[in-house]
């Protein structure tokens, strides 16, 4: 929390480098940026590089295909692979470097899926670690993975569009009715629709920013949509 910032011992996260990413992105082809354009490209292939560091590539794993929280975590969150996945494929799409694609393939079809399929409801259990521990709430925010899955079913993995398509349709199926009506999270244990902890009253920006813009993408200005912008 500023001013006090950055915290050297929380360490580094795969969806900051992501945003870093889709920011460079957009700078390369900037004619301001025209002379830097060899720098902006390294840095991006630094950036996607050490994300696939992140990843967790034993199958024998729950997290198979996640990306840790931080890189001192053994946590893998659903909404970070949410996060990563669009960035990569603009890796991808700048470098044509196929281990990028392969890596948001097992993201999407594989650790996305799993964190679905854990229970139930149809949006994602939280997070798991690396010792297959859950975290079984599911967040409105993941909803920004509509992003990237969309982009993987229409332009970089149509093979498999349909496994695409019905983690996605699961995923807004559930989780728009607490989209809509300004929840935050579900939680399984009570079979409730909840804010956060402290008050039911407290709604965060930032989750609700993430859910806006993938259910955007995904249906365009839908009344969903313009509900949740217009409160």
């Amino acid at each position: 929390i500023p001013p006090d910032t950055p915290d050297p011992a929380f360490g580094r996260a795969a969806f900051a480098a992501a945003f870093a990413i889709d920011f460079l992105y957009e700078a390369y082809s900037a004619k301001q940026f025209e002379d830097r354009k060899t720098d902006i490209y390294n840095k991006i292939v630094s950036l996607a590089d050490w994300i696939l560091t992140q990843q967790c590539t034993d199958p024998a794993k729950k997290a198979y295909g996640g990306f840790k929280s931080n890189e001192n975590s053994t946590y893998y969150y659903s909404v970070d692979a949410c996060r990563v996945i669009p960035s990569l494929l603009k890796a991808y799409e700048l470098t044509n470097d196929a281990d990028y694609l392969d890596s948001v393939k097992l993201a999407g079809a594989t650790f996305l899926k799993t964190m679905q399929d854990q229970q139930a409801y149809g949006g994602f259990a939280r997070a798991v670690t690396i010792a297959d521990a859950w975290l079984l709430q599911m967040d409105i925010e993941c909803l920004f993975g509509l992003i990237g899955l969309k982009m993987l079913a229409e332009e970089y993995d149509t093979a498999n569009a349909s496994t695409y398509q019905d983690i996605m349709t699961e995923a807004v199926d559930f989780l728009k009715e607490g989209f809509e009506n300004l929840w935050l999270q579900y939680d399984p244990s009570d079979e409730e629709w909840h804010r956060i902890a402290l008050s039911e009253n407290e709604i965060y920006d930032d989750p609700f920013a993430y859910a806006l813009l993938g259910l955007y993408d995904y249906e365009g200005w839908s009344l969903t949509c313009q509900k949740v912008y217009n409160f």
